[in-house]
């Protein structure tokens, strides 16, 4: 059977924390390989069949397997992965060929981060993506597929989720036509079922934009999905229960005058050579989501615990800034008994927040800070020159993780600041952590 990386404690085989997630294998794996060693993120894309999940993921791949000038790193998968999203993506691209038929089947997609900097190449990080049709788990005959069968655990712990809607659907939906109405009325259900079911990040990711793109605007689109009533409390009971950024973001794998839609609903290619659009925005939000979601989870826990145990033995707020010194004095003894007790009795939360979660989030809570600050001291341009810059001073895996954690922060953020209505919950930008839990 195929080894899942673990998040493990560095401090039980005596070793400094190091990063964001101090992930080391056990003692008793030390025969296994580098690769399992690797930060893993993982993401549940769901979505009926024909909303674009697979094109989505070549046109993904195709934009970050080159490090492009604005990013710090690339992607790269293994051989047999990397060969057939190139297919899917060349078959796209060729004006010549058809598009591609939509798969039915459970695919698993391993994604690597790389930093080159003068002193070496490092991995810090890996996105592993998990596709699926969003009825597959509400199939009744799921439950005798082994291969369904393990994905609902899975998916109580995955680290975000990507509900992708058909911008074909969208766009009916928007000119009140009955193809878009019975979109959300049935085919999207059960991706919703899905969301509502999971504590992490979601994102509503809206493809084949380019259908949509200077007809419609994401504000209007907002406005009509929050009419459905399904839709629209899904939003609500999940802001209201959880602390995770919901996001809605346009994208296109083709880009705009790439192909059009002919009078009997059938996308026609124009010949143009494909200008994808958005295409990574979803993956780079990943990774601050992910983290700010656990530090506020991980900060209300510490609050409702704090306030039940009045004695001189409780633990301080966890994550004040003031206090960070004497936590990380305290952290070896400190986090695990916090973290056990916040697991007793909310023990959904296990798998979603390992301990070195608890243990890092400070060094992210600090980054975030920092960041922000620096930003708004040297503006959002020179900011993210200045991080372009210190790639070459890269020296190892936490300093490359700091430095991906960080662009990726600062793109999101500044599509938050110049599209504000692509927050449907949360967000980046006004988020401080030197405020959460304040009112807990």
């Amino acid at each position: 059977m195929k080894r899942v990386p673990r998040f493990v404690d560095r401090s039980r085989a005596g070793r400094r924390t190091d990063g964001l997630f101090g992930f080391d294998p056990d003692p008793a794996d030390a025969a296994e390989p580098a690769a399992d060693e690797t930060r893993t993120f993982e993401i549940h894309a769901l979505g009926p069949s024909g909303s674009g999940k697979t094109v989505f993921t070549a046109s993904l791949y195709h934009r970050l397997l080159i490090r492009r000038p604005e990013y710090s790193f690339y992607l790269k998968s293994d051989h047999a992965s990397s060969a057939y999203l190139n297919g899917v993506y060349n078959q796209v691209a060729d004006a010549d060929e058809d598009w591609p038929i939509a798969s039915q089947d459970v695919r698993e997609w391993n994604f690597t981060t790389c930093v080159q900097s003068a002193a070496g190449d490092f991995e810090p990080l890996r996105f592993r993506l998990l596709d699926y049709p969003g009825g597959i788990l509400t199939n009744p005959r799921g439950a005798q597929d082994a291969t369904v069968s393990g994905l609902v655990d899975r998916l109580r712990s995955a680290n975000a989720l990507f509900v992708l809607l058909d911008g074909q659907a969208m766009l009916a939906l928007l000119q009140n036509e009955e193809l878009g109405a019975r979109y959300l009325a049935f085919d999207i259900i059960s991706s919703l079922e899905i969301a509502q079911q999971s504590r992490c990040p979601v994102q509503f990711v809206v493809t084949k934009w380019d259908l949509l793109d200077g007809r419609y605007s994401l504000d209007q689109l907002r406005q009509r999905l929050m009419l459905d009533e399904n839709f629209r409390d899904l939003v609500r009971s999940k802001a209201e229960d959880t602390p995770a950024t919901i996001r809605l973001f346009p994208v296109s794998s083709v880009g705009s005058g790439f192909a059009a839609m002919t009078e009997y609903g059938e996308m026609r290619k124009s010949g143009r050579p494909p200008q994808p659009h958005n295409i990574e925005l979803p993956l780079l939000a990943v990774l601050p989501d992910f983290l700010q979601f656990a530090y506020t989870e991980i900060r209300a826990r510490e609050v409702l615990l704090a306030d039940r145990k009045q004695s001189a033995g409780r633990l301080p707020p966890m994550l004040s800034r003031q206090l960070q010194p004497l936590m990380q004095g305290m952290a070896d003894t400190g986090i695990p008994r916090l973290r056990k007790a916040i697991m007793t009795r909310y023990p959904g939360l296990e798998k979603m927040l390992p301990e070195s979660v608890f243990r890092e989030v400070f060094s992210y809570a600090e980054i975030l800070a920092q960041g922000q600050a620096a930003r708004a001291r040297m503006g959002r341009q020179r900011y993210a020159d200045d991080l372009m810059r210190r790639r070459q001073g890269i020296t190892d895996e936490l300093s490359a993780l700091q430095l991906i954690q960080m662009q990726c922060e600062d793109r999101v953020s500044g599509y938050e600041e110049a599209n504000p209505t692509s927050v449907l919950a949360g967000g980046t930008r006004h988020f401080s952590p030197e405020t959460v839990g304040q009112d807990g």
